[in-house]
């Protein structure tokens, strides 16, 4: 693949307290080194929801496999890597308040 073949985008909107963030890209991992957690600390949570392809979240020693139809809650505050196995768009909801409130 040339360099000048790359596909990406990226959408944002934000309100006061939170942002949604859609992004798509070619084949591109994502990584948050331990060093980046301790130089850059973010004590957020995404909630990602992928919208179309796979994505291999691991964390820790966990790994978890996001499709259209399984969303995941990861934390920004320990190193993780993002891995979409193909083409896809997810849409990441970044949240300090994870609690459950029942409508």
């Amino acid at each position: 693949m040339r360099t000048d073949d790359f596909r990406g985008g990226m959408i944002l909107q934000r309100a006061d307290a939170y942002q949604l963030v859609e992004c798509w890209s070619d084949t591109v991992g994502y990584t948050r080194a331990p060093r980046q957690v301790r130089q850059d600390p973010d004590e957020d949570y995404r909630f990602l929801l992928p919208l179309t392809g796979e994505t291999v979240l691991r964390q820790g020693d966990e790994e978890s496999r996001l499709t259209p139809r399984a969303a995941g809650l990861m934390t920004c505050s320990a190193p993780f890597e993002l891995l979409p196995a193909q083409t896809n768009r997810v849409a990441a909801l970044p949240t300090r308040d994870c609690s459950v409130h029942a409508v």
